[in-house]
Parts: structure tokens; C-alpha cells; sequence
């Protein structure tokens, strides 16, 4: 059972893990009918590392459909530092929809690291096709805090993605949400803002 738990929810062959996770979204509506929304995320952290070697951090994935091309501009700074970003896509044959994931490889030289991360994704959605804005965890995450703005017309409920414990509501208002997590966040484990219209 130890050595199931160790495979699955620590991984156990990653060495890395992120720090003081502060993610900011801020959604407005980009035309009249309030159909598209832009989504800003900033997120900051410390990437702790406690090896050496490639360390592949994935920053960014979503789907998109063939008639739909994607729309998002995305950076990231590393102490202080804008980095270059890779991607690859990947087409589902099945539902004619491509996942597209950004990823950036650091060589790190020491056995124990600290790296000040700074990500900013700018995206626009159509909400009746993509409803909810989620995060889950490639790393394990220690403390976590999550604020969200909303423009008028668009409501957000708040879900739990698999932790331990419920997340701490600091303010649950019509146009603020923000919540924090003390402890640990596993990888797979998050949550999940479900957005509608008003």
C-alpha cells in the first residue's frame, strides 16, 4: 500500500515541488453579447528542487477545436528573467479537438534550488463551450492561495479538487472570490471555478 501511495500521489522520482502558490485570475467580457470572456492568470511560486539535472516544468494546457483556433498568450519569468517556452500539440482524433501543452526545461545545477516563477497567461474562451477555470497540480504544492475578479453578469462556484481538507473561503463576493489552502496540495489535486452567465 506504501509503495502504491508513493508511485501515485507522492512520486516518488520527482525531486521538485512548488512553494507558496499565489494564483490571481481576473475574467472580463470581450463583447456585448457576452459570449467570449478574456481569462488573466498570474500565478507566482517557488520551485523548490532537491536535485540535479532537467527539470521539465509544464505550464499550460487546454483543448481547442479545429474551427476554433486558440487565442492565449502566455510568459514566464524565472527570477526575474523571461524565459523561452516549448510546446507541443496533440490532435484527438476522436473528438477533432488538439491539447496543447507549454513546457520550459531548467538544468539545475545544484542538488537544492530555490527559483522565483512568474507565469502570466492571457486567454479568451467562449463560455458556453468552456464553462470552468481549474487548476491541478503537476507538483506537489505547499500553501496555496487563489483569488478570482468577475465582471458583472457571470457567477462562480467554488469546488475542492480531491484534497484533504476544504479549502478556507477568505471572501465570497459577486465580483471577488478567494480561497487558501494550508498544507499540502498532491499532484492531480486542485479545484475547479464553474462560471455562469447571469
Amino acid at each position: 500500500l506504501l509503495t502504491l501511495i508513493e508511485d501515485h500521489y507522492i512520486c516518488r522520482k520527482e525531486h521538485s515541488y512548488y512553494n507558496d502558490f499565489h494564483i490571481t485570475t481576473n475574467v472580463k467580457w470581450t463583447d456585448d453579447s457576452k459570449e467570449v470572456i478574456k481569462v488573466e492568470h498570474i500565478t507566482t511560486f517557488e520551485l523548490i528542487t532537491e536535485k540535479k539535472g532537467r527539470i521539465k516544468l509544464p505550464l499550460s494546457a487546454w483543448m481547442k477545436k479545429n474551427d476554433r483556433p486558440i487565442s492565449c498568450d502566455l510568459k514566464c519569468c524565472i527570477n526575474g528573467r523571461e524565459m523561452k517556452l516549448q510546446y507541443k500539440d496533440k490532435e484527438d482524433k476522436n473528438t477533432g479537438e488538439t491539447v496543447r501543452t507549454y513546457f520550459l526545461k531548467l538544468k539545475n545545477k545544484e542538488v537544492r534550488n530555490k527559483y522565483q516563477v512568474m507565469i502570466h497567461r492571457s486567454i479568451e474562451q467562449v463560455i458556453k463551450d468552456d464553462f470552468d477555470l481549474s487548476f491541478r497540480a503537476a507538483y506537489i504544492v505547499k500553501n496555496m492561495t487563489v483569488k478570482l475578479s468577475l465582471p458583472e453578469n457571470l457567477s462562480a462556484k467554488f469546488i475542492c479538487r480531491g484534497t484533504v481538507d476544504d479549502f478556507i473561503c477568505i471572501k465570497d463576493e459577486q465580483s471577488i472570490k478567494e480561497y487558501l489552502y494550508r498544507g499540502l496540495v498532491l499532484q492531480r489535486q486542485g479545484y475547479t471555478f464553474a462560471l455562469q452567465k447571469k
